[in-house]
């Protein structure tokens, strides 16, 4: 079927000569994808956790089957309290304060000390790292989104995560071969915000422009700032309305969904 292009050379949303609500959908996702075709941004490098994969549904699922398998109950309170030090120690480690063999403790036993119970924190962690790999839950329209951004774009994922965490993950994730590269800290010895992170994930896609590429993540620190200092433009996934907090990183966009990300992808103002 051909469709007639109006004088700027886009499609039509609706036709005033058409009343077929099926062609009228077929219209508005034909002329977006072709605007996103031809978006300013060649590659997207998408942080995963909070951004992708909904991290606290999934996080809560896995300490619920760990304490469990360890003869307790993970209490609905505790969730806020486990998320907040998580946050606190996966922070400390970006900015260099904490190893990542202190993470596997250090959060288990700090939400012990908090709630006043008994465990054996490695013990935790590793069944809770094993728990939480085999959890596979999407932010909104993440999945569905993904799929069609593949078709215009390079994708690359790029996180902070723990590989025995990740890479069994991804094997349960539909979304992985839409992405050429996927960068994991841990594998490549490099965090983010380093600026060798992005640039070994620049490597890997054929060593493109860092004005070709757009970072997209929920992380103002690592992902934002990083990107930042990598010399690429940043989205930052802010599903939360949260205040910029900081000092010296500032994003060249602001989402809330991935709506607005494929909407901001296929805007005039970035072509």
């Amino acid at each position: 079927m051909n469709y007639r292009k109006d004088r700027d050379g886009s499609y039509p949303l609706f036709s005033p000569n058409r009343s077929d609500l099926k062609q009228q959908c077929i219209l508005v996702a034909f002329n977006f994808e072709e605007k996103m075709a031809h978006s300013h941004y060649q590659y997207l490098l998408i942080d995963a956790d909070h951004t992708i994969y909904d991290f606290d549904r999934c996080q809560e699922e896995a300490l619920e089957q760990t304490f469990l398998d360890f003869g307790q109950t993970f209490l609905p309170e505790w969730h806020p309290i486990y998320t907040r030090l998580n946050l606190a120690a996966w922070d400390a480690h970006e900015r260099g304060i904490l190893t990542r063999e202190q993470i596997r403790t250090v959060r288990f036993s700090q939400l012990a000390a908090e709630v006043g119970i008994h465990l054996d924190p490695e013990s935790y962690h590793e069944r809770y790292v094993e728990h939480l790999s085999g959890i596979v839950h999407y932010l909104d329209t993440a999945e569905s989104s993904l799929h069609e951004l593949a078709k215009s774009f390079t994708l690359a994922m790029i996180t902070n995560g723990l590989p025995n965490v990740q890479r069994p993950r991804l094997s349960r994730s539909s979304i992985t071969p839409l992405f050429s590269a996927i960068v994991i800290s841990g594998e490549i010895s490099k965090t983010k915000p380093d600026p060798a992170f992005f640039n070994h994930t620049l490597d890997q896609l054929g060593n493109p422009s860092p004005e070709d590429c757009l970072v997209i993540g929920d992380n103002l620190f690592a992902d934002i700032g990083g990107g930042q200092n990598a010399g690429m433009h940043t989205c930052w996934f802010n599903p939360h309305g949260k205040s910029n907090a900081e000092p010296g990183v500032t994003p060249t966009f602001t989402v809330r969904n991935w709506d607005e990300i494929k909407s901001l992808l296929a805007s005039d103002s970035i072509n």
